[in-house]
């Protein structure tokens, strides 16, 4: 019989690491944003918080890695490998599961209410665009489809805006599917609310 228990992955957020202030401090220092407000500033403000923690870790040249292994695999049991919030960053390495809850932490401790979406073989994140349930879907995975270093310093921020648009809309249109399966009770589909 299967069992679900993608809802363990929510363990992985960890709101209280002692690198998120740093990192943080960091991202204050690009005045990308003012400040790290939660809802106080609207649906923008939101939108411009979680486009100041995308380029922080664009700037920091994260990739996609595809590592999930474990070392207990068995054929009757799925299981993933994940990274610690401090790993992911020792590694500037992430894989879907890795890049959702280090997002997931970050924005969690800056008061952005976060979902991680399951299906069978991906994990995305949703955050919460105005605290009253305007859900929006991020595919942190594209985090690394550019590396900035490629393009002169001028241009990074816009280059790095443009994939952020791009995870925002495919993230969204999985969202939308997602939301489909689930209302049809599709088995191996989730939503994860962090809060909860």
């Amino acid at each position: 019989k299967w069992a679900d228990t993608g809802y363990l992955f929510a363990a992985y957020v960890n709101e209280d690491h002692e690198w998120i202030d740093p990192l943080l401090k960091e991202i204050l220092e690009t005045r990308l944003v003012e400040s790290f407000s939660g809802y106080q500033r609207g649906p923008k403000g939101v939108a411009d918080q979680v486009f100041a923690i995308w380029h922080l870790f664009q700037r920091r040249g994260f990739k996609y890695s595809s590592i999930t292994d474990t070392s207990g695999t068995k054929n009757l049991v799925y299981s993933q490998y994940v990274r610690f919030f401090d790993e992911s960053l020792k590694v500037a390495q992430a894989n879907c599961v890795d890049g959702t809850v280090l997002f997931a932490s970050i924005l969690r401790k800056i008061g952005i209410n976060v979902y991680l979406v399951l299906t069978p073989a991906h994990c995305f994140l949703v955050f919460d665009m105005d605290g009253k349930g305007d859900l929006w879907g991020l595919e942190t995975t594209a985090i690394g489809m550019v590396d900035l270093r490629d393009y002169q310093e001028k241009d990074r921020l816009n280059v790095s805006y443009d994939v952020f648009k791009k995870a925002l809309n495919s993230g969204n249109t999985q969202l939308q599917d997602i939301l489909k399966k689930l209302n049809a009770k599709t088995p191996g589909y989730s939503i994860i609310s962090i809060n909860k």
